[in-house]
């Protein structure tokens, strides 16, 4: 059968049906709204019918869209309805949400377990050189004045020990040498006042935490000062004129300091010069009776300030002082070591 055009005056939609719906009303596929579908020319008008066609059969009519015909579907078809209900959410337990946390925080204390020790080396070996501040630590509260880095332009020559007081050379070279067994760089030089006496310092690291050290206490008459001074002290060399000499070390960088003080049986020259551009340059050479023979030799500079500040005063006799070991006390914590 030939196929009719129609046109749905309420949608405006494009219906195809088969000729034998000519006359008849149908409903549109696309509003479901009714309409007749038009006679063809030659058949009789709206409402009558061909007796040379047959009937159309009963149901759904033929309709298709954009001509393609559309099969009837079956009467009675069963179409399976799903259960379109949402599932139920699970609930999430609290100590699931719990467990990122607590792993973050399980990451981050062993990172500061592990890391802390290394972080406390690393901060030690930059205090030392002075790069960040170090921790300070019973910084004596009578300190005279600071002495800027000991001749860090001359060139580092190592010493050699001799007990030999004739034999001892001082090299145009920065003040270094070996203390307890390991090199020993002087970075700074202090001149401070201890009770009676005055404490020359040589300071390898931060002062407030030297990592090696070497102390001379030199006791001055009234009114003198270190300038222009000149000590030659030999082994044998006992009595008043013997400098106490203590050396301060650490095995290793968390162990805490020794320290180790000698009264005779050392060997010492102290020569310091006049003032030059605002400096008393000074030279030294100190070789100590232990057995990893520590030595310190070389040229250093002493603020001019700090040396013209600092007064003699009366000589104490038989070594140490009580104001001596007093003032040890209260920045060491501990008494002195015993004196060899």
């Amino acid at each position: 059968m030939a196929d009719i055009l129609v046109t749905c005056p309420s949608c405006h939609g494009q219906i195809t049906c088969d000729s034998a719906w000519a006359g008849q009303d149908v409903d549109c596929p696309l509003c479901n709204k009714t309409l007749t579908v038009p006679a063809k020319a030659g058949m009789g008008g709206a409402g009558q019918t061909n007796p040379l066609v047959p009937v159309p059969p009963k149901g759904p009519s033929k309709l298709a869209l954009g001509g393609a015909q559309t099969p009837a579907s079956s009467a009675g078809r069963n179409i399976p309805i799903r259960n379109l209900t949402q599932p139920v959410a699970k609930k999430k337990s609290p100590l699931a949400a719990l467990l990122p946390v607590l792993g973050i925080v399980a990451l981050l204390a062993a990172g500061g377990y592990f890391g802390w020790p290394y972080f406390q080396q690393w901060r030690e070996k930059r205090a030392s050189a002075g790069e960040v501040p170090g921790p300070d630590k019973s910084s004596p509260t009578n300190a005279v004045a600071p002495v800027t880095p000991a001749a860090i332009t001359l060139p580092v020559v190592p010493a050699t020990w001799t007990l030999d007081l004739a034999a001892a050379q001082v090299p145009q070279a920065r003040a270094n040498g070996m203390l307890s067994g390991t090199n020993f760089l002087v970075d700074t030089v202090r001149l401070e006042a201890a009770g009676a006496s005055q404490v020359l310092r040589f300071i390898q690291g931060e002062p407030t935490a030297p990592e090696r050290e070497i102390m001379v206490y030199l006791r001055l008459n009234p009114g003198e000062t270190l300038a222009s001074q000149n000590l030659n002290i030999s082994k044998e060399t006992r009595g008043t004129s013997v400098q106490m000499v203590t050396k301060r070390w650490k095995s290793g960088p968390r162990n805490t300091p020794r320290l180790q003080s000698y009264t005779f049986g050392y060997v010492l020259k102290l020569e310091m010069g006049s003032e030059a551009n605002g400096n008393f340059p000074g030279k030294v050479y100190l070789a100590l009776p232990d057995k990893e023979q520590s030595v310190l030799a070389g040229r250093f500079d002493l603020p001019s300030a700090a040396a013209s500040s600092v007064s003699g005063a009366q000589p104490t006799a038989g070594g140490a002082s009580l104001q001596q070991r007093e003032l040890y006390r209260r920045r060491y914590g501990t008494n002195p070591p015993a004196t060899r």
